[in-house]
Formats: structure tokens, sequence, C-alpha cells
């Protein structure tokens, strides 16, 4: 089968498209004709070897966690009649292997993918929507009525963020470095990084729900009620600044529940919310959407592989 292996951490060139011997479903694990494997900036960072110390992988080695695709065998303990089934999901980041044409993947992590959602679209999902989902769902406490601030709302973990708060019932203020083309499903207003004004009108805010850390999470913290709560799902916890009420401040590391995965699958089905439109590329593109996810040229939007893609 054809995939993308990594032989050595460096830069994207390091991406190589090679033909290997397809792997076998074992114990509890299924077999993916994968559709497509999303590019998450987590996949930059280990190709770079920026966090070998945390998320050690071995060499030669394939990227991607992020899939969706079709059932195509099972292992021992997984019902056959899973085979043909759609499905996307998650693994372990470092266990990978969604940049190709087959992977493994353990059976709970493969969720059937609702009538009326297209698989490329499907594998644009997990990761960033999970994150998003466990940002809410698991980091903060959130009451009907209550204001929260998702910073970073434009990208995919920002607005499933937007969107899980807005479904307990709280008012969602999408804080955006520009107002996105696509509409932010489920915020009650959108405000500009550099719009200190609105920010300052919309405060004081019950919840932050962090999406991008550094001085922006820092500045906005300062806009939290007393006893407010600051979750975020990237960088590093923040501390009440001097001469500012406290306030309490988690991590979250994203935890696989596909029950936040299925409600936002079958909500932007439904309309309910909205994203912008997959990048799709080749197998042979990896070094190109590792350079678009990283920040460069055409970097807006989720980039999906896709290995049947031809020229």
């Amino acid at each position: 089968m054809r995939c993308v292996r990594l032989h050595q951490y460096g830069g994207a060139e390091r991406l190589h498209v090679q033909q290997i011997d397809p792997p076998h479903p074992g114990e509890g694990e299924v077999l993916i004709e994968v559709a497509g494997a999303a590019v998450n900036p987590i996949d930059t960072k280990m190709r770079g070897g920026r966090v070998d110390s945390v998320l050690p992988i071995t060499f030669p080695f394939v990227l991607g966690a992020d899939f969706a695709g079709t059932i195509v065998a099972v292992g021992p303990g997984v019902d056959e009649a899973r085979i043909g089934q759609r499905v996307m999901g998650m693994v372990d980041v470092t266990r990978g292997g969604a940049y190709a044409e087959l992977m493994t993947a353990p059976a709970d992590r493969a969720v059937p993918v609702p009538e009326g959602l297209d698989l490329v679209d499907a594998a644009a999902l997990p990761m960033g929507v999970m994150t998003g989902s466990d940002l809410v769902e698991l980091g903060l406490d959130i009451k009907p009525g209550d204001k929260v601030i998702v910073t970073g709302a434009a990208g995919s973990v920002g607005r499933a963020a937007v969107f899980a708060a807005a479904n307990r019932g709280a008012q969602v203020i999408a804080l955006v470095r520009s107002v996105p083309e696509v509409p932010i499903g489920g915020a009650s207003s959108v405000i500009e990084f550099a719009d200190k004004a609105a920010i300052g009108a919309a405060a004081p805010f019950d919840y932050v729900a962090d999406c991008v850390g550094g001085d922006a999470a820092t500045e906005i913290c300062t806009k939290l009620r007393p006893g407010g709560r600051f979750a975020t799902a990237v960088g590093a916890l923040i501390a009440p600044p001097s001469g500012t009420d406290a306030f309490s401040a988690v991590g979250v590391i994203v935890k696989p529940r596909p029950e936040a995965l299925l409600r936002f699958a079958k909500a932007l089905i439904s309309g309910d919310v909205r994203v912008p439109a997959v990048r799709r590329l080749r197998l042979e593109d990896a070094p190109q959407a590792h350079e678009m996810v990283a920040g460069g040229p055409g970097g807006r939007g989720k980039v999906v592989l896709i290995p049947s893609l031809a020229e």
C-alpha cells in the first residue's frame, strides 16, 4: 500500500510517499480503507521533533491521527457486521498511521459516520471537535445563562467549543483575529481581538475557553469575573495578574469521546453549525500540507490528505 513515512525528524521535505506492506488488524481492531486523513498542527510538531520528549515515535513512522474511511476487515473480538461501515475517528498521535491507503485502529475509536456527511469532510472533524468539546464539557462547569468567551473561535477547536458552550445554554462570545466568511454557529456575537472597546463592553466573563494561548489569553483573563474559570487547550496555565481578582485555571488534553464527535457531526449535517471548506490534497502533497498547517501560504481551514486523489 502507499503511505507517507517519516524516517527522521526534520522539515516537511522529510515526508516521502512509499510502498509498504499493509497492516493487519489485531485483537479488538479494525482495518480501514482511508478516505481522508486530516493534517493537524501536532503532526507538524512531531515531524520536527519539537515534542519528542513527551510524544516519542519509532522510525520509520506514518503520521496521522484523524481519519475517515470504510472498514474492510476486522480483528479477533470485533463483530464482522462492521465490515463495510463508514467510520471516522482519532487514534493516539504516537500510534498514527492515517497518512496511508490502509490503517488499523481500535474498534471503539472508529465512530460510525452519520448518513449525509461526506467521508473527506468527516476526516477533518475528530481531533478539533473533540478537543473543543472537551475544553468546554470537561474543563468548565457551564450553566444556562453563563457568559463564555472563546478565543480563536474561527478555528476547528474554537468552533467546537462555541457549539458545546451554546449547547449548554451559555451566552457565547466568539473572539477572532478577523471575522470569518463562514459564520460561527452558536455565537451570540463575534469580536475581533483588536477591538478592545467591544471586549471591554462585553465583559466580565464567567468563563474563558482558550484555543490560542499566549498574550491574547493572558489579556482576556483580566476580563474574568471574580471566581471565574479559565480553561485552555494550548500553552501553559495562566495565573491571575497582579492586582486582579482570583480565578481558577485548568489545562485540557483531548480525550476521544464519540458522543461529542457525533453531536457536532449531526449539527453539521442539519446546518446548525458550519465549517470552512476542506482543502483536499494527495498523499504526495504531504509536505505542502504541513507547510499550510504550520502557517504557510493557504493555511486557513482544515487540510485533508486523500489517498485516492490523483493528479
